[in-house]
């Protein structure tokens, strides 16, 4: 396995027409090298598939690893960059459309015995929508779980990702972090806690029925 052997996914990807930046290269390395320096990690789930690169990354690491995505499904060319992915790994990956901040407690309660080795959360960045996808995947993940958290950085956390990372590890919930950059980029990494997430971290329901009845994409 190595990052090579994604090229010929990622020209593919490269065709259709993307609308937003997607995972960069220190992350891509970054991504792949820590998933071979701990073997233990096998479940990943993944807020955020886009155009399918992070799971590709993921995927490419280790053939014992299987990915289960969630998108919003904003933009047209997911569902052929999913199409894309089952091509190159076949039966390694599963993903659910729709708001995060209805399908994630949905999943949970529909599934209570899955539990993730890894999450990677790069899902929607806009307040309060980072809060809601961490606190629904903290509540539901196992003390020692691995957290990356990606657009903690300047230039793509600004309108709510750093603010709600920052919340998550003043009040204990993610233990064991670990900042890393890449030119513009950033992200965290760390660990699940034991520490219960307090409720008052959930922003208000009217602020919650507000990004549920959102079907207008903010990114047109």
């Amino acid at each position: 396995m190595s990052l090579s052997n994604i090229e010929s996914f990622e020209q593919e990807i490269l065709k259709l027409p993307i609308k937003m930046g997607s995972i960069s290269p220190g992350q891509q390395e970054f991504l792949f090298i820590f998933l071979h320096e701990h073997p233990e990690i096998k479940q990943v789930l993944e807020t955020g598939f886009h155009c399918g690169l992070s799971a590709a990354i993921m995927l490419e690491a280790r053939d014992d690893i299987f990915v289960t995505s969630f998108d919003i499904f904003w933009f047209d060319y997911t569902r052929k960059a999913k199409l894309l992915l089952d091509i190159e790994y076949p039966g390694r990956n599963l993903l659910l459309a729709g708001n995060s901040v209805v399908s994630l407690p949905t999943f949970f309660k529909q599934f209570p015995l899955y539990k993730p080795d890894m999450v990677f959360i790069d899902g929607g960045h806009e307040r309060p929508v980072p809060f809601l996808d961490i606190h629904y995947i903290l509540q539901s993940i196992p003390e020692n779980t691995w957290i990356i958290i990606d657009d903690y950085c300047e230039s793509h956390g600004m309108q709510g990702v750093i603010e709600a990372v920052n919340v998550f590890i003043k009040n204990g919930c993610i233990t064991n972090v670990e900042f890393y950059r890449d030119d513009d980029r950033g992200w965290v990494v760390g660990t699940r806690s034991s520490v219960s997430v307090p409720e008052s971290v959930l922003t208000s329901p009217e602020e919650i029925n507000k990004v549920i009845r959102d079907i207008d994409s903010h990114y047109t």
